[in-house]
């Protein structure tokens, strides 16, 4: 009778634990799940330009360092304003200043077509 009560008691301590691992939103799988999205979002504010948006651009095509920096329009350090956002395999108007492609996780890319400031 006392092992099948410690059984009993193990196995719910175990599934408490599971529970509350994956549903608490101030640890656990959740709150590594809510760092993760805020941090993803952080760095889309900070680095996928929408149109309209003015960016300084660092770094290369050719060996994977290109970083595209939204800054502001009035700022020393803007490069180019975001004229278009287009996905697949879509061209920027012939106006375009310069055209920045990159493939996405699931092998769509996008092209951010610029014009200058």
């Amino acid at each position: 009778m006392i092992n099948i009560i410690v059984l009993f008691a193990v196995i719910g301590g175990v599934v408490w634990w599971v529970v509350d691992y994956n549903t608490n939103p101030n640890g656990g799988k959740a709150a590594e799940q809510a760092s993760a999205s805020a941090s993803a979002e952080a760095y889309n504010k900070r680095h996928n330009p929408q149109v309209g948006d003015c960016v300084k651009v660092t770094g290369s095509e050719d060996d994977n360092t290109l970083q595209m920096t939204i800054v502001g329009c009035d700022s020393s350090e803007a490069q180019y304003k975001t004229a278009e956002v287009l996905t697949g395999a879509q061209e920027c108007k012939p106006d375009t200043a310069r055209a920045i492609s990159l493939r996405g996780r699931h092998a769509v890319s996008t092209r951010w077509c610029f014009t200058t400031v």
